[in-house]
């Protein structure tokens, strides 16, 4: 796997922890233990080094607190994973929640970025 490899596995292994937060919703995560909370921050300082992992939302109102980040992993060009994660806090819970799946292939982004280079006239390539 390479790089980031440790981080990777930290989210794997907490994403097969979660539990139904609610009892009559949806939510699923992984309550916030101070362990929990040590190693998340550790993987998301880590992975938002990367160009293609970043804070997607930040909410802090009327006592509850929310973060979400999407942190993308590469280990080659086709061959990547993606985690959305959601720190949640209220007055009564506190927990993250994890979700993963296959990052699209930078092969394909990179088809895709000069296909549509292709209908751009040279002037606006350089001006924009």
């Amino acid at each position: 796997m390479g790089v980031f490899k440790e981080e990777v596995n930290a989210l794997e292994d907490l994403a097969k922890k979660q539990v139904r937060i609610y009892p009559d919703s949806c939510d699923f995560g992984v309550v916030a233990t101070d362990e929990v909370k040590d190693t998340m921050r550790w993987v998301i300082k880590s992975l938002l080094e990367l160009d293609e992992s970043e804070i997607v939302w930040r909410m802090d109102a009327n006592g509850v607190t929310q973060r979400q980040y999407r942190l993308t992993v590469y280990f080659s060009l086709e061959d990547g994973i993606t985690f959305n994660v959601l720190y949640f806090r209220d007055r009564k819970n506190e927990y993250f929640s994890i979700v993963s799946e296959r990052a699209a292939s930078k092969i394909d982004m990179a088809a895709v970025l000069y296909k549509e280079m292709d209908n751009v006239s040279d002037e606006e390539r350089m001006f924009g």
